[in-house]
């Protein structure tokens, strides 16, 4: 999936068309969204297998690392993530 080409990011191919993990935190509105339980955790487990191979000083694997951690979190403290 190229990010360029799909629906919310200047563009209209749905994400509808695609399966993985990553989509609840792409598709996202840019206002007051949530990430329920379940999808935290998925969403962070995915996250975490598409930056494994990065650099492990690039500022947006950390960043990535970061916002898995904030799920993950939220999942064991049984809250949904906010994300404004």
């Amino acid at each position: 999936m190229n990010l360029d080409e799909m629906e919310g990011f200047d563009a209209d191919i749905p994400f509808e068309n695609f399966t993985d993990d990553i989509i609840p935190l792409l598709n996202l509105s840019d206002s007051d969204s949530y990430l329920m339980l379940d999808v935290c955790r998925t969403v962070a487990v995915r996250l975490r297998q598409l930056i494994h191979n990065w650099p492990d000083d690039d500022i947006d694997k950390k960043n990535a690392l970061y916002l898995a951690e904030g799920m993950e979190l939220a999942h064991q403290q049984n809250e949904q993530m906010g994300l404004i």
